[in-house]
């Protein structure tokens, strides 16, 4: 994987994280929603990235 795919996903990873802290420093539901939800987003684009990286899908397979 290029370094900055490799980069990409260390930040993917960083803010993902955070999303997920801020679960617990608020009490309104819509906003815990909308941060677990993000969180899973992002954990949806690392999977892509180390998808990539690893070249198990068909799309990321050099023909």
């Amino acid at each position: 994987m290029s370094l900055i795919l490799e980069n990409l996903e260390v930040e993917l990873e960083r803010l993902q994280t955070k999303l997920r802290d801020g679960i617990a420093q608020t009490d309104r539901s819509q906003e815990r929603a909308l941060l677990e939800t993000s969180a899973e987003v992002l954990g949806g684009l690392r999977k892509a990235f180390s998808h990539c990286q690893l070249g198990s899908e068909q799309a990321w397979i050099n023909s």
